[in-house]
């Protein structure tokens, strides 16, 4: 049960890929429910007050909804003209996820104080709700690509995902409000938003050689006419 989700994590590049970007997005999440509130109590608010800054990612998810749209607009015209869908074709939102979540990061990171205590909360508040726009896009599509490219194997490819994620988000919170005090919010955001800008240069590999690596595996599904060839070898 254990042996090839792990041969998958280990050995196909899109699975590591995608279960190391998307675990991470997820779990800073919980990291931040900790952080935040030290953030946002430094300019001046109630713990009650910092907590309804989470209001922000809500209001986030709605910002998807353009590119759900897309997708699904580009997907219906590729049956119409009964072109053959690429996993591929649905991952439009994680390629713009990763530079506005990069972009969000760093804007929120140094309008906080110390810092920035002098700009007001809401500026960095802006930042958030794109912080929860692109949380979404990393978790739900970048999931929704390993079920299309592994199709019967989708259980052991995201296995992996589900396994880090879990681990990860049970792990964040413990050190997630003393990581905001100790380091204070403008590194500790610097931190994550680091990461979201390495995770930049793992899309662009993903843009460029996702679907050829996708060929190339003897798990995943096959598209094309490469695919074809290698499914009657």
């Amino acid at each position: 049960m254990l042996i090839r989700p792990t041969r998958f994590f280990f050995t196909e590049p899109i699975v590591t890929a995608v279960s190391v970007m998307s675990s991470v997005v997820f779990a800073s999440v919980y990291l931040q429910t900790e952080g935040l509130t030290v953030t946002y109590e430094a300019f001046g608010f109630s713990e009650r007050q910092a907590s309804l800054v989470f209001f922000a990612w809500i209001v986030g998810l709605t910002l998807t909804i353009p590119l759900r749209m897309y997708d699904w607009r580009r997907v219906s015209q590729g049956i119409q003209r009964n072109e053959e869908v690429r996993p591929e074709d649905k991952v439009t939102g994680a390629y713009v996820a990763a530079p506005v979540l990069m972009a969000a990061l760093w804007w929120f990171s140094w309008t906080v104080p110390p810092v920035g205590a002098s700009i007001s909360p809401y500026v960095s508040l802006a930042a958030i709700v794109l912080v929860g726009a692109c949380t979404n896009e990393f978790d739900g599509i970048l999931q929704g690509y390993l079920t299309d490219s592994y199709a019967t194997y989708a259980a052991s490819a995201n296995a992996p995902l589900a396994a880090l994620r879990a681990t990860l988000s049970g792990s964040f919170p413990i050190f997630g409000r003393q990581m905001f005090t100790n380091l204070g919010s403008n590194i500790a955001g610097s931190v994550l938003a680091g990461i979201a800008t390495i995770f930049c240069f793992i899309m662009y590999w993903f843009y460029k050689r996702a679907e050829i690596t996708r060929e190339k595996s003897k798990y995943a599904v096959h598209t094309g006419h490469e695919g074809d060839e290698k499914s009657d070898a």
